[in-house]
């Protein structure tokens, strides 16, 4: 089964038919290509399970080992990503097509802003030391 990627876009005007004034409503579909990538859905298919491991630690660990568990599958799930980085980033140097190194490229961006804003939250909220605290009027005060 083929995935597709169906947006829709309004268009800014009105017709006017012999009956009534309407807006136009246009979609604009397309081949979901990013699913159809390997490696994305290597991506796709390990995130998931790590996923799925989360929500069984959820409810298997005692809360006092879950703070290590949590930091344990942050990692594993930022180094998924850095692979997956990595694979794209061979895939956009070695391709002879350069719309196709163009998207290899930019799917390189979107991951590295992925494991950015992942390895904040792993700081701010998950590996974070007891009593630290950040402030915008720095350390004292």
């Amino acid at each position: 089964m083929e995935e597709v990627d169906v947006e829709p876009i309004k268009y800014h005007g009105m017709f006017n038919n012999m009956y009534v004034i309407c807006c136009v409503l246009l979609y604009v579909v397309r081949k979901d290509e990013d699913i159809c990538s390997p490696i994305l859905r290597k991506l796709f298919n390990e995130s998931h399970l790590i996923f799925v491991g989360l929500q069984k630690i959820k409810e298997d660990v005692p809360s006092k080992n879950k703070k290590s568990q949590f930091v344990s599958i942050s990692k594993n799930y930022r180094s998924v990503i850095r692979a997956c980085m990595e694979e794209l980033q061979q895939n956009a140097v070695s391709a002879q097509d350069g719309s196709l190194a163009s998207q290899y490229g930019d799917q390189v961006s979107i991951l590295l802003a992925i494991e950015l804003i992942w390895n904040l939250c792993e700081v701010l909220f998950i590996d974070a030391a007891p009593g630290d605290q950040f402030s915008p009027a720095g350390p004292h005060g």
